[in-house]
């Protein structure tokens, strides 16, 4: 067995462990969703926005249209920002709640809706 496929492997396991034990731990799901959001962050923002030229392709498909085509510079970094702009959206929005659910479970804080819980059917 070769280096590169032992490390796959080993891989493989910690991700299957850590999927079992956050779904154990509902504020480590909270938490690791928002660490592979951060790593899909990185590497867009990277794109969108690091120093050097940058060089992509894609295909644009819409029913009996298509177009494929090899971008560079602007063409390639505006869709990146977008993207990027979006995640870092999410993103932030994941950490406000994290910073939420960190406070409501150090305080024991939690709202309550008396009206709700005596409405009867």
């Amino acid at each position: 067995m070769s280096g590169s496929d032992l490390r796959s492997r080993a891989g493989w396991v910690l991700s299957a462990l850590l999927a079992v034990v956050a779904g154990l731990i509902p504020a480590l799901q909270a938490i690791l969703g928002v660490l592979a959001l951060a790593g899909m962050a990185a590497i867009v923002n990277w794109i969108a926005f690091g120093v050097g030229e940058r060089a992509c392709s894609g295909a644009v498909g819409f029913l009996w249209l298509a177009a494929d085509n090899a971008y560079a510079g602007l063409a390639c970094r505006i869709p990146f920002g977008l993207a990027a702009a979006i995640i870092d959206a999410v993103l932030i929005l994941g950490v406000v709640a994290l910073g939420v659910l960190w406070h409501r479970l150090r305080s024991g804080h939690w709202p309550r809706n008396a009206a709700f819980i005596r409405r009867r059917p």
